[in-house]
């Protein structure tokens, strides 16, 4: 009788410890903050994207890549990828800063739109956390206007930058 007793115990016991591991991990939230282009001539578009990434979960996510894509004034989308090594803590937001290169091809097209006068933007992607649960993907899209790195739209003054 004893020995049933300390078996029933045993099995709650294991049971309560196990219910911890049922609870799922929720996904980060995305907000983006901002494109801004730093430097732009006939080989190369460079800049980066601020993203503000909330994690609802009680442990800490590793961000560890994206990929995004980015229209201007509706024209088509250019894309890409980044290598991030950020860490998201428990229950807290932190600011991320993800670089954009475009190549010759991509920054002539982006670049005749600015030229133009265009700053309206599309900007769609996906990050990915490596937890120890598995990956997780969250996918993100905002609309805004492009900036220069000190936040003016005037950004004819960057043609030519290396």
């Amino acid at each position: 009788m004893r020995s049933i007793a300390i078996a029933v115990v045993g099995f709650i016991t294991l049971l309560s410890a196990c219910a911890g591991f049922g609870t799922p991990v929720e996904k980060p939230k995305v907000d983006v903050r901002g494109v801004s282009v730093e430097s732009i001539n006939l080989t190369r578009l460079s800049g980066h994207v601020d993203l503000d990434v909330f994690n609802p979960n009680s442990f800490g996510v590793p961000l560890r890549s994206g990929t995004w894509s980015l229209s201007v004034a509706g024209d088509q989308a250019v894309s890409g990828q980044f290598d991030l090594a950020n860490s998201i803590p428990a229950k807290a937001t932190a600011p991320v800063r993800a670089s954009l290169h475009l190549d010759a091809a991509d920054a002539l097209a982006v670049g005749t739109a600015i030229t133009r006068g265009e700053r309206r933007y599309v900007l769609s992607g996906t990050l990915r956390f490596e937890t120890k649960l598995g990956p997780i993907e969250v996918e993100f899209q905002h609309e805004g206007e492009l900036t220069d790195a000190t936040g003016s739209k005037s950004l004819l003054g960057l043609f030519g930058e290396r």
